[in-house]
């Protein structure tokens, strides 16, 4: 780790070629201290930009996938926030699709910058609610019954929006599968 806190980055180009996707993973671990961490940030954010344009470059018909952990502390900062929100929108342009990540929605829906976001994004899938319900209903246009579906869905379950269309879903996966340990968060259940 740099003085930056820059963890790792690496493009795997035998998988994109086999594939027909670009993969470009980025681990940050900016420390809480540092003087410049904006300047750091926007630096690591310009620097996947440049990568999703360039693979669109390099070969028009891949896709490239940028996933955005933890979201809100980049919506903290302004200049980080204003990035994403241009990135957003630009993205799709590059066959590129953006995700941002993260288990509570109250940190999006009341940004600004973020609201916007969600509200330009074509494919959003929700999972259970319970704070944040009635800013979800309001963004979303939930109706009742989907509200408490939501309110009550269990792991595995949750309303897809797609589009003008919301989709519910029940895909629960047993507990002694290893597609089960692969994508489960609980501590003590993870491979």
């Amino acid at each position: 780790m740099d003085e930056l806190g820059i963890v790792h980055i690496q493009q795997d180009k035998q998988f994109r070629a086999a594939q027909g996707i670009a993969w470009l993973n980025i681990a940050m671990g900016l420390n809480r201290t540092i003087r410049h961490k904006p300047v750091a940030m926007l630096s690591m954010l310009e620097y996947i930009s440049t990568a999703v344009m360039s693979n669109e470059r390099n070969d028009p018909k891949a896709a490239t996938w940028v996933y955005f952990d933890e979201i809100y502390l980049l919506l903290r900062d302004s200049l980080s926030a204003n990035f994403l929100y241009t990135s957003w929108k630009r993205f799709r342009k590059y066959n590129a699709y953006a995700t941002g990540i993260t288990q509570n929605m109250q940190d999006c829906l009341t940004n600004d910058t973020a609201y916007a976001m969600l509200a330009n994004s074509e494919f959003v899938v929700m999972l259970r609610q319970t704070k944040d319900i009635d800013s979800v209903v309001e963004l979303y246009g939930l109706s009742e019954p989907q509200r408490k579906y939501l309110l009550l869905a269990q792991p595995g379950e949750g309303i897809i929006k797609m589009g003008n269309s919301l989709i519910p879903f029940n895909n629960p996966q047993p507990k002694d599968t290893k597609t089960y340990k692969l994508l489960t968060t609980k501590p003590g259940e993870m491979e």
